[in-house]
């Protein structure tokens, strides 16, 4: 079985913005994996406490917090694979695109979902990326489709006047974004 790991940045909630915080639930996520991967936690967490006990503010940096994480997935003999959903809502971007960069290049396995921000395309430039930008007028055609199927499945707006269901479609899809 995989190992998969998972972040969705969330401009909702503050914590989900921050690099350190979206590298520490990746690394509790790991850690978690453990037991059921009957993996010894031994060394990454005595680095862990050595590390807290130094400083105390381990929690607070992404980028060393990456390299626990990277060590962490060393003790599996299949790489974890991590999925970044969102990185564009990221409140500092640069201190995620640098942990993820670390993790990178410790093997690690990574897929990033984002608007094709020009800070994320020049830190992924040497990465294998697939842009949906090139299927903007079929992402649209599909977020149409969809709108639509719902406008019409939704008992309330069923009944709705055309005028008020048409202006709804119209404020969704131009306001989509290809998302």
């Amino acid at each position: 079985m995989a190992n998969f790991l998972h972040s969705s940045t969330d401009f909702r909630s503050e914590c989900s913005t921050v690099a350190a915080e979206v590298i520490c639930s990746l690394l509790s996520q790991l850690i978690h994996r453990f037991l059921y991967d009957a993996v010894d936690p031994g060394d990454v967490l005595c680095e862990l406490i050595k590390e807290r006990g130094r400083s105390g503010s381990i929690i607070n940096n992404g980028k060393h917090l990456a390299r626990l994480l990277s060590s962490a997935a060393k003790q599996f003999t299949r790489k974890p694979l991590i999925v970044i959903n969102a990185l564009d809502e990221c409140g500092d971007k640069q201190d995620l695109l640098d942990a993820l960069i670390t993790l990178s290049q410790a093997g690690l396995r990574l897929f990033v979902s984002s608007r094709p921000l020009q800070i994320i395309k020049d830190q992924f430039v040497d990465l294998s990326s697939l842009s949906l930008e090139k299927m903007l007028t079929a992402v649209s055609a599909d977020i149409q489709l969809h709108v639509i199927h719902e406008l019409d499945s939704d008992r309330q707006l069923r009944i709705a006047p055309l005028r008020l269901k048409e202006e709804i479609r119209y404020t969704l899809c131009e306001n989509a974004d290809g998302m």
